[in-house]
C-alpha cells in the first residue's frame, strides 16, 4: 500500500508539473514574441470576452486606446530595421509603464498597437494616453546604435469608451480604428 501511495502522489506531482508547463506554454503562444505583449489574434480574442462582459454589465465600462508610431517608416529608412526594431520594444516598454496590471497591451500590426483598458471610461483612457504621449515626448528612445543615438517619437492614437449601441467586438475596434486613422489625418492636415 506504501508503494501505491508513493507511486500515486508521484504521478500526481509528474501531473501537476505538465500542467504548469501546459499553461505557461499557452500563454506564451498568445504573445507576440518579439514584444513580450499580446499578438493580433490573442488581443482581439480578449476583446471579445471583455466586450461580452461589458454587455452584460453595462455598469462596468471599457474603454480602449489604438496606438501608431507616427513616420515610423520614416524611422526603418533612416536607420535601418535593426533600429526600428529597436524603437518598437521600447516604445512598447514605454506603453507597459503607463498602464494597470488589469490592461492589457497587444500588438495588431508592425508599429500598431491595441491597448484595452476594462474598468476604464474614456477619461480614464485618455488619462493613459496622455500619460503614454509625455512619456514618449519627454523620454528619447534609443536606436539601439553602438553611438548611443536617439530619438524622439510621436504616435496618433483612437481613444473610444465601448457603449451599448455597438453591437459587438468587431464595432468596439472598428470604431477604435477609425478614430485612430482620423487623429492621424488631423495631424498630417495641421502639419
Amino acid at each position: 500500500m506504501t508503494t501505491l501511495h508513493y507511486q500515486l502522489r508521484k504521478k500526481t506531482e509528474e501531473n501537476e508539473h505538465l500542467k504548469k508547463e501546459l499553461d505557461a506554454a499557452r500563454h506564451l503562444s498568445n504573445l507576440d514574441p518579439f514584444t513580450g505583449v499580446f499578438h493580433k489574434v490573442a488581443i482581439e480574442e480578449r476583446a471579445k470576452v471583455l466586450f461580452g462582459l461589458f454587455k452584460r454589465n453595462l455598469s462596468k465600462p471599457l474603454a480602449g486606446i489604438y496606438l501608431d508610431i507616427d513616420e515610423f517608416k520614416q524611422v526603418n529608412d533612416t536607420y535601418g530595421h535593426e533600429a526600428g526594431d529597436h524603437v518598437i520594444q521600447d516604445v512598447v516598454k514605454k506603453i507597459q509603464d503607463c498602464v494597470r496590471e488589469t490592461d492589457m497591451v497587444g500588438r495588431v500590426g508592425g508599429d500598431e498597437f491595441l491597448l484595452l483598458l476594462p474598468g476604464s471610461n474614456e477619461e480614464g483612457a485618455m488619462k493613459v494616453a496622455e500619460k503614454i504621449t509625455e512619456m514618449l515626448a519627454s523620454t528619447p528612445i534609443s536606436l539601439g546604435t553602438d553611438d548611443g543615438k536617439t530619438i524622439t517619437v510621436a504616435i496618433s492614437m483612437g481613444i473610444i469608451e465601448a457603449t451599448s449601441e455597438m453591437e459587438d467586438a468587431s464595432d468596439f475596434l472598428n470604431t477604435l480604428d477609425q478614430h485612430m486613422f482620423e487623429n492621424k489625418r488631423n495631424k498630417k492636415e495641421a502639419a
